[in-house]
C-alpha cells in the first residue's frame, strides 16, 4: 500500500463546507465508498430551552453511520454522527433515511437540497485513530485523525450538528484493496520490557 503523505490535510476543510465528507473520503481514498447505518434513534422531546444551536426542543434524530471502502474487503474508512430536527428535511429525504444507510449530508446532496455547513473550529480537534470510535484495521494507532463538527443550515435554517471521523488516508488506485495494519509483535513487547519498571 502507497505510504500516507501526512504533509496532505486529512481533508479539505473548504470543501466540507457544501461538499458531503463521503465525497472527499473517496477523492482523497481514490475508491468509492457507501455507508453503512450503525446506529438511529430520535428524542421525541427535550426541555427548554432544547438545543440551542438547533433552536429546537424535539423531535431530533440522532444517527450514526459508518463509510465503507467498496472494494473488499470492505473495511471502514471513516465515521459520520449527525443530530438533526427530522421534521424540517423534505419528505423525500426522510424516505431515504429510513431506507437507508447513507449520511445525512450526502442524501442531502443526492436529492439537490442546497445546504452550507459552518465549521465549528473550537470543537474540531486532531488526534489518532487509535482514539476514534470505531477500529480501522487498515490504519496504524497513531495514524493522524481529523474530528471535523460542521453546523448544517437549509437556506439559513438550523437543519444539523454534523460530526465526523476521518482517518488520514492513503490515495489508492482502482483495483488496490487496502491492506491490514501489520504491528511487530516483538517491537510491541521490547518496548513494554523498557517500560516495566
Amino acid at each position: 500500500m502507497p505510504s500516507q503523505d501526512d504533509a496532505l490535510p486529512i481533508l479539505d476543510l473548504t470543501a466540507c463546507r457544501t461538499t458531503p465528507v463521503a465525497q472527499l473520503v473517496e477523492e482523497r481514498l481514490g475508491h468509492a465508498v457507501y455507508g453503512q447505518l450503525a446506529d438511529q434513534d430520535t428524542i421525541p422531546s427535550i426541555n427548554p430551552p432544547g438545543l440551542v444551536k438547533l433552536q429546537t426542543t424535539g423531535p431530533v434524530t440522532s444517527r450514526h453511520v459508518v463509510l465503507r471502502d467498496r472494494q473488499p474487503p470492505n473495511w471502514v474508512v471513516a465515521v459520520c454522527w449527525a443530530m438533526f430536527a427530522h421534521d424540517r428535511l423534505p419528505a423525500e429525504v426522510q424516505r431515504d433515511l429510513a431506507a437507508g444507510g447513507e449520511p445525512l449530508d450526502r442524501l442531502l446532496t443526492m436529492h439537490g437540497v442546497a445546504w452550507t455547513a459552518e465549521l465549528l473550529p473550537d470543537e474540531n480537534r486532531k488526534t489518532v485513530s487509535r482514539e476514534a470510535s470505531v477500529t480501522f484495521r487498515w490504519a496504524r494507532p497513531d495514524t493522524p485523525l481529523l474530528e471535523l463538527i460542521r453546523f448544517l443550515t437549509i437556506d439559513g435554517q438550523p437543519l444539523a450538528m454534523l460530526i465526523d471521523e476521518v482517518p488520514q488516508l492513503p490515495h489508492l488506485g482502482p483495483d488496490e484493496p487496502l491492506v491490514p495494519c501489520r504491528v511487530d509483535e516483538r517491537g510491541a513487547r521490547a518496548a513494554l520490557s523498557h517500560a516495566a519498571p
